[in-house]
């Protein structure tokens, strides 16, 4: 797994914790743990798309958020977006739109444009092929 985000990413767990811990009062221990463990598959996965959309836009690895803003920029181009769903198909079997990845959902993490649902939707959402 790529960590780029060094000390933040202790951050980045303790502000969703927060902000799932309504959540997590009503589940038992074995559901926080397949939520937990889910979490973290979902930013593995969703680490290597971006560092997939990194490598297709010969773009240096040690910036993640980086290649989240050139992967949201080149994904509103529909021919660009055509492309890199079918290379990522090829590829890895997957993909993940640039506004379910990880990185993009603790980029908004501290917004009020951040929804609980939307990431329990994009774990959903993961094409698979």
């Amino acid at each position: 797994m790529v960590e780029a985000h060094g000390n933040k990413g202790y951050n980045i767990f303790r502000l969703l914790w927060e902000k799932t811990e309504v959540l997590l009062t009503e589940m038992d221990r074995n559901e926080i743990r397949d939520f937990l463990m889910g979490l973290l598959f979902y930013k593995y996965l969703s680490d290597t798309v971006i560092c997939y959309v990194g490598n297709y836009f010969e773009m240096p690895i040690n910036n993640l958020e980086e290649i989240q803003k050139t992967y949201e920029e080149n994904f509103k181009n529909n021919d660009v977006a055509k492309v890199l769903i079918a290379d990522m198909k090829k590829e890895l079997s997957f993909y993940i739109e640039p506004d379910l990845t990880f990185i993009y959902f603790v980029k908004n993490l501290n917004s009020s444009n951040f929804a609980l649902i939307k990431l329990l939707c994009g774990l959903k959402k993961i094409k698979i092929e």
